[in-house]
């Protein structure tokens, strides 16, 4: 099983900002196209490095747009540890991850974990779905995202 073979395509690149005004306001001066804020499906589990915590253990703020076809993820993280405010406090403001879709997301998230590669956060969502985070030290630091919508059931 090849890894990229579980991927799906491009589903958004998620970029750390320290306000997420000023964030908005230089993605709208390139063209950016912003989405109504997109409340997703209701978390129903959550771990961090293996270990559960609560659903609402993330404080951030966010918006999603579009510049052309990409689809971009501006973050403010809050003041609590997460990878974003990692990511910030450590290199500043930039590109935190790259996020692909999956039609199953527990068996992408096997996969990877098989190849040596360590899951950082992992959420469950009602009605199926979810998402996991990647840890990429290996090839840059990057984190890669995979997401699976909520109700997708995976293919036999």
């Amino acid at each position: 099983m090849q890894l990229h073979s579980t991927l799906g395509g491009l589903h958004h690149v998620g970029i750390v900002v320290k306000n997420l005004e000023e964030g908005i306001g230089v993605f709208r001066s390139l063209g950016m196209e912003l989405n109504a804020p997109a409340l997703g499906a209701k978390v129903t589990k959550r771990e961090v490095l293996g270990k559960a915590v609560p659903v609402d253990y993330f404080r951030f703020r966010s918006a999603f747009g579009k510049i052309g076809h990409l689809t971009v993820q501006i973050i403010e993280p809050g003041e609590q540890e997460s990878t974003w405010k990692e990511f910030l406090d450590k290199k500043g403001e930039g590109v935190h991850h790259i996020a692909f879709s999956v039609e199953d997301i527990d068996y992408a998230e096997t996969e990877f974990a098989r190849g040596k590669v360590t899951v950082l956060q992992r959420q469950r969502s009602e009605g199926g779905g979810g998402a996991c985070l990647l840890g990429t030290d290996r090839i840059g630091g990057v984190f890669i995202e995979l997401i699976q919508k909520p109700g997708k059931v995976p293919k036999a």
